[in-house]
């Protein structure tokens, strides 16, 4: 396999429903998986094998947008809830507790393609669905009672449109149902919807070649048409004035110039970056995970304070929810690329909301000035004590330095222009106060007791304690940072050299062991949990010594559990990438595809976030979870270049027999070639 990745398929057994794992494509606005038939309906909990499970357990393909939000709630009497669950959420009815799923989805239409027959989809034979990667274009054909029927979609790269082509064997539709209201008029649609945080979404449909009436677009026999829904939503403006707008520049192009628009679009975005690698496997899944990346990163943000349609409220991709530290993990391999331009809407988000950041930390935790940027909803409103999805994870500190982690790596990418870095000091400085005002007399140094806390390993045994490794990495690495971004822009901050100060006397020597083992907190008795966070000690370079960051290794390979979350193999790789340990970090990527785990299958269309035996469901009932799209491609980034210190370095930690790539380090396009690898694609393609 070489450049962008060919076109993978896979084909539908309704026999066996359960084992059908949806494709996803989108535009960084909207976005998300597809049925058998490129619609949305088709789903495990109507058409599976085990209907009787958990409800929580189904998927449920989802196109979505970035600030639509809705809560579902579940009637136990209702809906396939297990005896357990069901008593739970009847109990929990009864007493006035409310029984909504603790699962949001982030859908506001359902797109159904297909007869409107009982007979649908279960008489459906000689399924084959494919993506390719080069173009994002997705093709379904299949046989019902004798007569072929095709459809593609692509999503357009710019506008928030819905292009679909079809051949229906008999006559068929195409629906689009929202949750507020539907309206027919000049031959088009426009159907609407509300999410629970009062977020509106608008779809206007139109066609060239069917026929809308009923509220559907009719697909007339054997019969050539073109189906266009256009999307309007909050992040971007008005949605129903977004959706009338987008469907008219739909008709008045055409599918054929639609068509060659985005092919345009994926060919330059394909040509910005290359790789080829002796293991085709690695190599494969790499360009599926960057294709899904690019598919989910927004491209444009609003203000929301001047008047401005409100903010994106998912940042950044989708299936993320409001994790920012997730959010860098899938913006990191996008500047490795040569894909800034797509990660730059992402800072600027973070300087919108900084003013509500602010206000939180002034409000809750009393710190005068200090920033706290992570959890939130539409719009940014943090989910403060007293929410309903407020949670332990709401104290873990360390993801403010996964936020400046983030602009460290864009300015690198970006060569440390001095206007970027006036540009986005202001959130690294509100970190690095936000930290300082933690600090206190720790043994000879400083360190950080304030509670509530609480580390990313997401366990009771990590909530309120002394000194957690991961917060004081972040408080390290901001503090560092904002003094590095300050003095390179020729600020006269006057903070600068207290932070300096500081982050000299901050050191994670409080939390070493004798033998080089780090704790996880002061007093660790020896806990397990589900992430290897020391490695943030090489990943945040603060000063962590490689040999006991080696050691720590050794001693959690036998004490933490590594197999129940896809972060732990993909973390570590990148951490032994960085440490120079080639066959470590290959061990740890190859973990991502080993049976026992099952974090993917063939023809490997995804990876899920969790071992199916640690959440107790089956594969393809996980959405797919970008963040390990951004951990396993950038660990393969690292095997093959490092900007780290100063200076590039190719191949510093290869394991293939044979690689080449077209990646960036310090702001430069660099290709490499090593030993007998294939020659670099031309465009990238």
């Amino acid at each position: 396999m070489s450049g962008a990745a060919a076109s993978v398929e896979q084909h539908l057994d309704m026999a066996d429903f359960d084992s059908y794992i949806p494709f996803y494509i989108g535009n960084g606005d909207i976005g998300g998986t597809f049925d058998p038939f490129c619609g949305t309906t088709v789903d495990q909990l109507a058409y599976g094998n085990h209907r009787e499970d958990d409800i929580r357990t189904q998927l449920l393909t989802n196109l979505i947008a970035q600030d639509y939000w809705e809560e579902v709630t579940f009637d136990p009497d209702r809906y396939p809830f297990s005896p357990p669950s069901a008593a739970q959420f009847r109990k929990r009815r009864d007493s006035g507790q409310g029984y909504s799923s603790a699962l949001t989805r982030y859908h506001a239409f359902d797109i159904f393609i297909g007869r409107e027959e009982d007979a649908f989809p279960f008489a459906v034979e000689g399924h084959r669905q494919a993506l390719d990667y080069a173009t994002g274009v997705l093709q379904t054909a299949y046989t019902y009672k004798g007569r072929r029927c095709e459809t593609s979609l692509f999503i357009h790269p710019d506008k928030s449109v819905l292009v679909y082509r079809l051949r229906g064997g008999g006559e068929s539709v195409l629906r689009v149902d929202g949750n507020l209201s539907k309206s027919e008029a000049d031959g088009t649609l426009l159907v609407e919807s509300r999410s629970n945080a009062y977020c509106p979404a608008a779809a206007a449909v139109g066609t060239h070649g069917g026929v809308v009436r009923d509220g559907k677009v009719i697909i007339p026999a054997g019969k050539d048409c073109s189906v266009y829904v256009a999307y309007g939503h909050r992040a971007l403006g008005e949605p129903r004035v977004l959706a009338r707008e987008g469907l008219a520049a739909a008709l008045a192009k055409g599918h054929a110039a639609l068509r060659r628009e985005n092919d345009a679009w994926w060919s330059a975005r394909w040509a910005r970056f290359a790789l080829a690698l002796s293991d085709e496997r690695i190599e494969a899944m790499w360009k599926r995970g960057i294709f899904y990346l690019i598919c989910s990163m927004p491209r444009r943000v609003r203000d929301g304070t001047s008047g401005e349609p409100g903010l994106a409220g998912v940042f950044p991709a989708f299936g993320v929810g409001y994790h920012i530290q997730d959010g860098v993990y899938q913006l990191w391999p996008l500047l490795t690329t040569n894909n800034a331009d797509l990660v730059e809407p992402s800072l600027d988000w973070l300087l919108a909301v900084l003013p509500v950041a602010r206000e939180h930390a002034r409000s809750f935790f009393w710190k005068k000035g200090a920033s706290y940027v992570w959890h939130g909803g539409p719009g940014m409103f943090p989910f403060i004590p007293g929410h309903k999805h407020h949670s332990v994870c709401m104290h873990e500190h360390h993801v403010n330095g996964w936020v400046v982690f983030l602009v460290e790596r864009f300015l690198n990418a970006k060569g440390w222009e001095k206007a970027l870095v006036e540009k986005y000091y202001p959130i690294v400085a509100g970190i690095a106060e936000f930290f300082s005002s933690l600090l206190e007399p720790a043994g000879a140094g400083l360190g950080i007791r304030y509670v509530p806390s609480a580390s990313q390993g997401e366990s009771g045994q990590l909530v309120d304690k002394p000194n957690i490794f991961d917060v004081l990495a972040a408080a390290k690495l901001s503090l560092r940072m904002a003094v590095r971004m300050g003095r390179q822009a020729g600020l006269t901050d006057p903070n600068l050299e207290r932070w300096a100060r500081e982050a000299r006397q901050l050191s994670l020597d409080i939390l070493r062991r004798a033998d080089g083992v780090y704790l996880y907190h002061e007093g660790d008795p020896g806990i397990t949990t589900k992430l290897p966070v020391q490695f943030m000690g090489v990943l945040f370079d603060v000063g962590v010594a490689p040999a006991d960051i080696l050691t720590t290794y050794e001693y959690l390979k036998g004490k933490v559990r590594h197999g129940c979350c896809s972060f732990g193999p993909a973390y570590t790789a990148i951490a032994m990438a960085r440490l120079k340990q080639a066959d470590r970090a290959l061990e740890n990527v190859q973990m991502l595809f080993d049976e026992q785990y099952q974090y993917t299958r063939p023809p490997y269309l995804m990876f899920r976030e969790c071992a199916p035996d640690w959440l107790n469901t089956r594969l393809g009932r996980m959405p797919y979870f970008m963040t390990v799209y951004g951990l396993f491609t950038q660990a393969v980034n690292e095997m093959l270049i490092q900007d780290w210190q100063g200076r590039v370095e190719l191949f510093p930690a290869c394991p293939f027999e044979a690689a080449s790539f077209r990646l960036n380090g310090l702001g430069q396009v660099r290709e490499g070639r090593m030993c007998q690898a294939p020659a670099l694609p031309s465009a990238g393609r």
